[in-house]
């Protein structure tokens, strides 16, 4: 499964839209406890808003909120200031490729 990328603008941001999107998510884990290695991480956008990267394991269970909030497939990200996991055990998380 690959990676995928979700953007939130910067009125999404201001509405604290980021902080529901985890909300739900870490209720998804909790119905999926076996996977251990889901990861998000996040990345402020230039125009203001935000970027979030969702690991394989992290869209293989909340891949239909992903799809209906407009994520979309991409490559595994790359490492780069400013980029954070949010989401995630830091030693078991799926990694983001080096620069």
């Amino acid at each position: 499964m690959p990676w995928y990328v979700l953007k939130h603008s910067p009125a999404d941001v201001k509405a604290d839209r980021g902080s529901a999107l985890l909300v739900e998510f870490a209720k998804a884990q909790m119905q999926h406890p076996h996977v251990v290695d889901a990861a998000i991480y996040d990345q402020a956008a230039a125009d203001g808003g935000a970027i979030y990267y969702f690991s394989p394991s992290a869209v293989q269970i909340f891949a239909v909120p992903l799809l209906e909030m407009g994520a979309a497939e991409c490559d595994v990200p790359v490492q780069a200031h400013g980029m954070d996991l949010v989401f995630g055990d830091p030693n078991k998380a799926q990694k983001l490729a080096d620069e």
